[in-house]
């Protein structure tokens, strides 16, 4: 069955009424099973087994965390807070300004439109390290907070550190160098584009 990204169809897995939508939490090539709660175990055993030639194991959201980091999608309520509007996380494109819908109002405000507003940006230790998660940039001699990180975790596809988070203009600042200092210890880091790995998402559409 050919199912292209961001489609669902109905149907029959395993004899069990499903729906298999074809969307990706981390940029690699993702299926997600809708059924019946009471089908689950069933279900489950028979993806298994049907893997197991292949040697297919259950992984934990850590190691989805990472994937998802590495390719820079955010995670809502780790990388966003109550105060992040769609253009803050590079979606102000989706917006449809012509037609009315609920928040449109906020988004004309003078705060909405400030260009110094924290933005999602890519943060690349220069080091290869990772960062703690809630650390603030700073620049030299300033005591005066540039962004934060957001989320961060080691890459073994690439071999170093993949970080994600929050700048005062970050997309017009890729390439500046920024330092965070945590526990007395100071890293440089470069700002980058948010995706670190497969940015072409070859792999998500193969």
């Amino acid at each position: 069955m050919t199912l292209p990204t961001a489609s669902f169809r109905d149907g029959l897995v395993a004899g069990i009424p499903a729906r298999v939508s074809r969307v990706s939490f981390t940029g690699e090539i993702s299926y997600e099973i809708a059924i019946p709660s009471h089908s689950t175990q069933p279900l489950w055993e028979t993806l298994m087994a049907a893997g197991q030639a292949e040697g297919l194991c259950p992984v934990g959201v850590d190691a989805w965390m990472l994937l998802r980091t590495e390719k820079g999608y955010l995670h809502i309520g780790a990388d966003t807070d109550g105060s992040t509007i769609p253009d803050d996380v590079g979606w102000g494109h989706v917006l449809n300004r012509k037609s009315d819908f609920v928040g449109r109002r906020s988004l004309t405000r003078p705060v909405a439109l400030d260009a110094r507003r924290l933005q999602l940006v890519g943060m690349r230790p220069l080091d290869g390290s990772t960062l703690p998660i809630g650390v603030h940039l700073g620049t030299p001699g300033s005591r005066k907070s540039e962004g934060y990180v957001t989320s961060s975790a080691y890459s073994a596809a690439l071999q170093r550190g993949v970080v994600i988070g929050m700048v005062r203009a970050g997309r017009s600042r890729i390439g500046e160098r920024l330092s965070a200092i945590s526990g007395g210890v100071e890293t440089e880091i470069e700002l980058v584009l948010p995706c670190a790995y497969d940015p072409e998402g070859q792999r998500l559409h193969v």
